[in-house]
């Protein structure tokens, strides 16, 4: 058993399969969402080839807010953003939230970049 279980919530912020198309250094992020009944995340990112003309590349940030306005990178989190270096592979974030709002955003930038990915996983619930 986890020590998790039964507070587990799952959470789609990009689905399965979400393609991303930019001029580059375009940025696509979800909408934000309330985070007060929980205490941290474990989301997965997967990602397919990078398509582009010249180097393309994709970052994943987490970003919390006190307001929605003013967004911070969330703790244990890259500010310069979590990359995936190989395709078709996952790379598995943790961290803790510290402020009621929460969002993902995906950075891509080269040539004409394009990108499928997915972004998934869980939501733990604080302990009451």
């Amino acid at each position: 058993m986890s020590k998790y279980d039964g507070r587990q919530v799952p959470v789609i912020l990009f689905p399965r399969f979400t393609t991303l198309l930019g001029q580059g250094g375009d940025v696509f992020s979800t909408l934000p969402l309330d985070v007060t009944a929980f205490e941290t995340a474990r989301i997965t990112l997967w990602r397919a080839s990078l398509q582009g003309t010249s180097t393309p590349t994709l970052k994943f940030f987490f970003d919390e807010s006190t307001d929605r306005d003013t967004w911070a990178t969330c703790t244990d989190t890259s500010s310069a953003g979590e990359q995936i270096t190989t395709a078709n592979t996952e790379l598995v974030v943790a961290f803790p939230f510290g402020r009621k709002w929460f969002r993902l955003r995906a950075r891509i930038d080269g040539g004409f970049p394009a990108v499928t990915c997915v972004a998934q996983g869980f939501l733990i619930r604080r302990q009451k």
